[in-house]
């Protein structure tokens, strides 16, 4: 036999959670629940039982919409190509100095 779980929040307290979060998983966290597996399908069947506006949710990614903020610096060759420059990253050099063919894709 199934067990049944209780809601763990209203209908008036998740509206207020809705209009005020801007994703799903903030929704989750307000609410009580997990940010995981079929909790994000409950919280869309809710949403959509109760009719609620989500144009305000950015979207899927975390670091979209009001909340955006560019991380690092801006690339730029002139801060990487010079003697005794701090750019650590021989990886993303390579990369990058192929994908500008300043460098042959080669072992």
């Amino acid at each position: 036999m199934a067990n049944t779980r209780k809601c763990l929040s209203t209908d008036a307290e998740f509206q207020q959670a809705v209009a005020e979060c801007l994703s799903v998983r903030q929704v989750l966290s307000r609410i009580g629940l997990v940010p995981a597996g079929g909790n994000y399908k409950t919280v869309h069947a809710r949403v959509a039982r109760l009719g609620l506006d989500t144009s305000h949710w950015t979207g899927a990614g975390w670091n979209t919409g009001a909340r955006f903020r560019a991380f690092g610096t801006p690339f730029s060759w002139d801060d990487i190509l010079v003697e005794n420059s701090t750019y650590a990253s021989t990886f993303r050099l390579r990369k990058r100095l192929i994908e500008y063919r300043l460098k042959e894709h080669k072992c």
